[in-house]
């Protein structure tokens, strides 16, 4: 008598085989928690631009992996990662979405915290007696990279810039840096998607000429774009950017020539998929609320001076839409047990890379080490960029 293999043996099998992992894992309430734990809670998460929490009270409320957050610009001017709950009984202190805060007051019962999440008042006590310094709000490890705030819910979590070692040899030819002028986080929208899915198609090129035809195709021809190097903690592709089938008013003897004729695409697992292009630096990120659910957030950057308006933001939300569609559509596939998903292209190795690492968080096992293009070297040789 033949025994099922368990869906953790049906994953592995499937990352080890280069192809799609099992259906199930995009719709199994059990999987989706412990994603939430082991995937979401213990990995870096990319939140906001830096740029947009400039000022002392400057916050921003998310939920990630389940777990209320917040990040806020203390009267010190350190940008802190802290428990959006309560330490009474356990209320979110500030609505989702951003803000400025004075101080800290919880909607119940008016427990006042300041910018640092020290517990500074409690009304009424009574004759208990509180002690403040026991009722200090959570903190979480925080990074700025990318001019992007990352954070962690996980006290031994390897640094971000650690993790991303080896990935500067592409990002030289574009300079983060340089990239402060954000046009702040998208509003929020639900997508009826497992958040693997909407990960996947946007890590993939392999899809544009067929789902971006008027969008993104004419800009990133899918024949023009390759794979360059990756690995479960980081991934890079790139591709040819077709100038003339670009509408934007963009001077292109202002850019150099790597600039002007290429895109770089950067995948950090679990939740970030940033593209750089031209004038622009722009990422997306994902809130999962259910197997079937996930809130999708945007945001993008330009170099200081300009900001990203007009026809760019036309043709973003007009892909955007089109991916939207893409992922519900895959999504109402996922219930299908009589049949299964099979090899990855070469333009998929990206997703083999970010299946390895949810595999590595979620069961331990053993990623395979870097894989780099054998012509790496030819699109991207060594330059000065100074």
């Amino acid at each position: 008598m033949s025994i099922e293999p368990t869906l953790k043996q049906k994953m592995i099998a499937s990352i080890d085989s280069f192809q799609s992992l099992p259906f199930e894992s995009y719709t199994d309430p059990e999987h989706f928690f412990r994603e939430q734990q082991s995937v979401i809670q213990n990995s870096w998460m990319p939140m906001c631009a830096t740029g947009d929490l400039a000022e002392p009270g400057d916050y921003l409320s998310r939920n990630v992996g389940g777990e209320p957050v917040m990040i806020i610009r203390g009267t010190d001017g350190t940008l802190r990662a802290l428990s959006n709950v309560c330490r009474h009984r356990g209320t979110p202190i500030l609505e989702a979405g951003t803000g400025n805060a004075k101080h800290l007051v919880c909607p119940y019962h008016a427990w006042t915290y300041d910018l640092e999440g020290k517990l500074k008042a409690v009304p009424y006590p009574g004759d208990r007696e509180i002690e403040k310094n026991d009722h200090t709000l959570d903190s979480f490890q925080l990074e700025e990279w990318g001019n992007i705030i990352w954070v962690n819910m996980d006290p031994n979590a390897k640094p971000l810039k650690d993790r991303l070692k080896g990935i500067d040899r592409y990002l030289e030819y574009i300079d983060l840096a340089r990239f402060t002028s954000s046009s702040g986080m998208s509003e929020p929208t639900t997508w009826n998607s497992n958040w693997k899915l909407i990960i996947e198609n946007a890590m993939e090129s392999y899809h544009l000429f067929k789902c971006h035809k008027e969008t993104l195709e004419p800009l990133a021809p899918t024949k023009d774009a390759f794979y360059l190097e990756g690995c479960a903690a980081w991934s890079v592709t790139a591709g040819k950017y077709t100038y003339e089938g670009s509408k934007l008013k963009t001077d292109p003897a202002s850019l150099r020539d790597f600039e002007r004729n290429n895109y770089i695409l950067v995948s950090i697992p679990p939740g970030f998929v940033g593209t750089i292009s031209q004038d622009r630096w722009g990422w997306l990120s994902f809130e999962p609320i259910s197997p079937t659910e996930s809130l999708v957030f945007g945001a993008s950057s330009a170099p200081a001076g300009r900001t990203i308006t007009g026809e760019r933001d036309e043709l973003t939300e007009a892909f955007l839409a089109e991916d939207k569609f893409l992922c519900e559509r895959a999504q109402r596939g996922m219930t299908a047990r009589r049949s299964k998903g099979g090899k990855f292209v070469s333009l998929e190795r990206i997703i083999n890379d970010f299946h390895q690492y949810v595999s590595q968080q979620m069961y331990a096992t053993e990623p395979k080490s870097s894989w780099a293009s054998p012509d790496a070297d030819v699109h991207f040789p060594k330059i000065d960029v100074a």
